[in-house]
């Protein structure tokens, strides 16, 4: 299973930059490299791409040079490319090729190879883990996917979640036997978490200069009795007529205590799934020519994204409204429930199962 790396500005390039800025960002003359370092500045990390290492290497001399004017230092450089460190000027601390300590967004970058990993710690075997409501909460709040690259299993641990809540135990009270193996099962898989490595780049070897011309977004949304979840491909022609395909992301949610029908949770999914198409598209620059395709399997969801609003109820009628913001009705389409991609992130999965599969 090969996923790619985080969607902001210009990471989608070959070859990555990630600066650190010593004090925060002021106001300054407007310029493109301006623009960028406005847009894909998180805390005090800049986050940047290109797709040589020529182009790399001056945006990164016109961002320390821009930022420099403002009393800001870029104190440290890492790149997966040797040649762009090298070539820094001196006053930059360069952390090269053999490093183990980047960390990208919250996510365990290692430059030498160019993927993405999960710097999830589990409970120490040698320490009891208390099987109550409080550690379930915690192990999930600790746990960092801003990409839904291991929605499945943390979808897993919400699951059961809900189950212990709708059991009414009090925070500190023992599990039921049933759920207290299951909870077990959960923290043991989750050691392949640490093995689980994920390709930074859409598509290595190809420059992202000359895909977005031909790139197709692809949303899949899909729903059952307990959760709802959606994922964002992007696709790519290549030769021979054929494909290549990448997951950009994933957003899962659990349903709410108060029960709906199945159809509505599948709109659900669907609205999650534009919210989140929309939200790739604007991360990576996609203008309004990008073709976009979405998907289901629920054919009640569909007919009421292509149907009269009129003749809808309120729930259905609103959420079906901000839907058709995102993208027309004839975008979607039929795909059958065991080529949706999106319900293995409904299903919800333990780590080491999640570890192999193709989706």
């Amino acid at each position: 299973m090969r996923f790619n790396r985080v969607p902001f500005g210009n990471t989608s390039s070959p070859f990555l930059l990630n600066a650190t800025l010593k004090t925060h960002l002021a106001k300054y003359p407007q310029s493109k490299v301006v623009q960028e370092l406005k847009s894909d500045l998180y805390t005090d990390s800049w986050l940047s791409g290109a797709d040589s290492v020529k182009d790399a290497h001056d945006k990164f001399c016109d961002a320390r040079s821009i930022l420099a004017d403002c009393s800001m230092d870029l104190t440290k450089l890492v790149s997966n490319c040797m040649s762009i460190t090298s070539k820094s000027k001196d006053g930059v601390y360069h952390i090269h090729d053999g490093d183990e300590s980047n960390i990208v967004l919250g996510l365990r970058w290692c430059s030498v190879q160019d993927t993405l990993s999960f710097d999830y710690r589990r409970p120490d075997d040698s320490v009891e883990v208390a099987h109550t409501k409080r550690s379930i909460l915690s192990i999930i709040s600790k746990m960092f996917d801003p990409l839904g690259l291991i929605s499945p299993f943390i979808m897993y641990g919400k699951i059961l979640f809900q189950e212990v809540w709708k059991l009414k135990l009090d925070w500190d009270e023992e599990l039921p036997l049933e759920l207290k193996v299951k909870f077990q099962k959960w923290i043991h898989s989750s050691q392949s978490l640490n093995a689980f490595h994920v390709d930074r780049s859409y598509f290595p070897g190809m420059l992202w200069g000359d895909l977005k011309d031909n790139i197709e977004l692809h949303r899949f949304g899909d729903a059952s009795e307990k959760r709802y979840g959606a994922c964002v491909y992007l696709r790519v022609p290549v030769d021979n007529g054929s494909f290549k395909v990448s997951l950009v992301m994933s957003k899962s949610r659990v349903a709410p205590i108060k029960a709906l029908t199945l159809p509505r949770l599948e709109l659900m999914g669907a609205l999650l799934c534009s919210r989140l198409v929309n939200f790739v598209k604007n991360s990576l620059h996609l203008d309004s020519r990008t073709k976009v395709m979405c998907w289901s399997d629920s054919t009640i969801a569909l007919s009421w994204i292509k149907g009269n609003l009129s003749k809808k109820d309120i729930f259905v009628a609103n959420r079906v409204e901000e839907i058709k913001e995102f993208a027309s009705p004839e975008c979607w389409q039929h795909c059958p429930s065991e080529e949706n991609p999106a319900d293995i992130i409904t299903r919800g999965v333990l780590a080491d199962k999640l570890a192999h599969n193709s989706q």
